[in-house]
């Protein structure tokens, strides 16, 4: 793959991960936006989706100058690679339900300095729409569009100036969409005008972050356990008893007081969650070692992924179908639930005796990096199939699949 086809590759990429749905919530909270946009003038319009853009593509290259900088010290990391941190999964469980919290009007979080607040993040400001670019990136690492998977591994692979400009590239394939349709009156055309309707909507859009919430805490729970799980659910009850409180206070100083120890507590409580999980895990025996069995539709033939397991499997002539996946993947769930369970993909796999093998990313693991690395990827989903005959040749399934594409891939 050249520059050109990569800088393509993540443009389209970039659009479809407008489609995918950890991006869902983010996009109908800027909705509301687009809509009330149709009172300004298109100038103003302009200046949104501007600001907007700029904070997409801002985010990807703090990931992006994130990732090399980890990677110089020695970490072998993919797309994906904060999710793999317990303390940032905290940071986005406490972020929804706050988000979550305003949109339904429980939190009115004011600093009591004449608006001045409001006035930074409204639409007119940019600041608001910045902010909102960036978290639908933040939101959008767990799922991996397609064209993405190719793309990104090139950019991993090159130098910082071409990854910079497929990065580059990627925020502007998703920014693209949103600019289209707030500035062009042809698409504005069909947006619906304001109105009351827009406090309900904005309501019911609450329940969706919150989902979004309750998943990531489940992700945490899967990387942690149950102590450090009951631990983060007794500091998040602490830091939005600190905002109830800050409501009470009339005193410009000590509410400031207090918004500033509930900032220091949310950085402090991530960073010793991490800490705390990362010596607990030291004590953990690898699962490898114990867990035989880890297809969980019930197919017998399948064990957790190691080189030994591959090699002994495609040594003897046996099939495999090797599947990446992470808890923290929207798109691996998904496949799983809808493809991998279905009656014609397990009938497939058994009556041609294929080992299934499945990689867990979703612990930080720098073997399943390196293997990642070597299929020419730098993320998941990823699915590799040993077909009978043409082994030394692995057939690579697409990431957005049904159980018929997949059955048709796998059947080349």
């Amino acid at each position: 793959m050249g520059i050109l086809e990569a800088t393509v590759f993540a443009f389209l990429g970039g659009m479809i991960l407008n489609l995918m749905p950890c991006v869902f919530p983010v996009l109908a909270m800027k909705a509301l936006t687009v809509v009330k946009s149709k009172n300004l003038s298109s100038t103003e319009r302009w200046k949104d989706t501007g600001f907007y853009s700029l904070g997409i593509l801002f985010f990807f290259w703090i990931l992006y100058f994130l990732f090399l900088i980890l990677k110089s010290g020695g970490s072998s990391l993919g797309w994906g690679f904060q999710l793999q941190n317990p303390g940032f999964i905290f940071l986005l469980v406490f972020f929804f339900i706050f988000m979550a919290f305003q949109m339904l009007g429980w939190i009115e979080f004011s600093l009591g300095v004449s608006g001045k607040l409001a006035q930074l993040t409204s639409q007119k400001s940019g600041l608001g729409s910045f902010l909102s670019g960036g978290v639908a990136v933040l939101v959008a690492t767990p799922c991996t569009a397609p064209f993405m998977g190719s793309a990104l591994a090139f950019a991993f692979s090159s130098s910082p100036l071409i990854g910079f400009i497929v990065f580059t590239s990627l925020g502007l394939g998703m920014a693209l969409p949103l600019v289209l349709v707030q500035n062009v009156p042809f698409l504005s055309k069909f947006l619906p005008r304001p109105g009351a309707w827009m406090i309900t909507f904005k309501e019911i859009l609450a329940f969706p972050l919150l989902l979004t919430a309750a998943w990531l805490f489940w992700v945490f729970m899967g990387i942690s356990g149950k102590d450090e799980s009951f631990y983060i659910l007794a500091c998040l009850v602490f830091l939005f008893f600190l905002i109830w409180l800050s409501k009470k206070i009339n005193q410009q100083a000590l509410r400031l007081t207090v918004y500033s120890f509930l900032i220091l507590s949310i950085f402090g409580i991530a960073y010793s969650t991490e800490r705390q999980i990362k010596e607990a895990n030291t004590f953990l025996v690898p699962q490898s070692l114990f867990q035989k069995n880890v297809w969980e539709a019930g197919y017998e033939s399948s064990a957790t992924y190691s080189k030994d397991n591959l090699q002994l499997a495609l040594e003897s002539g046996q099939p495999v179908f090797l599947y990446f996946t992470a808890d923290w993947c929207v798109t691996c769930k998904y496949n799983e639930k809808t493809v991998f369970r279905t009656d014609s993909v397990l009938s497939f796999l058994k009556d041609n005796n294929v080992l299934v093998l499945k990689a867990d990313w979703t612990n930080e693991d720098p073997e399943i990096s390196k293997v990642l690395e070597s299929y020419g990827r730098n993320g998941v989903p990823l699915y590799v199939y040993y077909k009978k005959g043409r082994l030394s040749k692995p057939i690579f399934l697409s990431q957005i699949l049904t159980p018929d594409i997949a059955l048709q891939e796998m059947k080349l």
